[in-house]
């Protein structure tokens, strides 16, 4: 996916209030950097944000430094407009920078805390607002038994058979998904809306479908990215004989192992 750029002067916020909000307009940008930034943050910090966009937009974010105390002192994202619900998406330390990334909704909030030990220089991360254009990537929703394999960074949409129209009764659909060796596979998830517990999503790693389930997904309750394990995973999509809904649409990319994303 090409990188947004800004339309209007960058803003940078750095400050540590109880929350801080900003609300973005398409390809609008803002830059939030931990307090201090470049000099090192202090102890005992909880600062939380708040970044909205337009409805039909998402948050990319890019981050150009990244050095927090490994294990201790932690930047959380999550999909959701306040610090009580939502995914826990990422929750990111030490110093290895991570990869960009989309958010496919339009409100996140992070929060940044810092024990009472050691102190490093922390992150600066910027975040535009960009429209969603599912159209800019290769789908995969007319043949549901597939085996796709991605190169590095190579990124893909997964969608159920007809989406955005409903899927079908009795669809029993396999998705088997590989990449390089020593890197991950992030998947995310643009639109859900199945039939409560009877038309599921499972997702698994390897490549047998009936071992190493991570997760069993059903309703229309948007669920939280997931990154693998592994080099590979699957996905199957099963459907009974009765209602039918519009389904998935699922963003799945090769990433770099070994970040601390979780």
């Amino acid at each position: 996916m090409e990188t947004p750029g800004p339309t209007v002067p960058t803003t940078t916020m750095s400050s540590c209030t109880v929350l801080s909000y900003y609300n973005l307009d398409e390809n609008d940008e803002v830059i939030i950097t931990s307090p201090n930034y470049p000099n090192n943050y202090e102890n005992n910090l909880d600062c939380q944000w708040q970044v909205s966009t337009i409805d039909g937009a998402g948050l990319y974010l890019l981050f150009t430094d990244f050095q927090t105390e490994n294990g201790y002192d932690f930047l959380v994202i999550r999909d959701s407009d306040n610090t009580n619900s939502g995914n826990l998406n990422y929750q990111l330390t030490g110093s290895s920078l991570p990869d960009p990334f989309t958010m496919f909704i339009s409100t996140i909030w992070l929060s940044f805390h810092s024990d009472s030990s050691v102190v490093a220089k922390g992150f600066r991360l910027v975040l535009t607002s960009t429209p969603i254009r599912a159209t800019e990537i290769p789908i995969m929703n007319e043949n549901c038994q597939s085996i796709i394999n991605l190169r590095a960074d190579q990124e893909v949409i997964i969608a159920s058979p007809n989406f955005p129209e409903n899927y079908g009764n009795f669809e029993d659909c396999l998705w088997l998904i590989s990449t390089l060796n020593g890197m991950r596979i992030h998947i995310d998830f643009i639109e859900f809306d199945t039939e409560g517990v009877y038309d599921t999503l499972r997702i698994g790693t390897g490549s047998d479908p009936n071992v190493d389930v991570m997760t069993n997904l059903s309703g229309s309750t948007l669920p939280g990215n997931i990154i693998s394990d592994s080099n590979d995973v699957w996905l199957k999509f099963t459907s009974d004989g009765s209602v039918t809904r519009a389904g998935f649409q699922i963003l799945v990319r090769s990433t770099t192992a070994g970040t601390t994303w979780s």
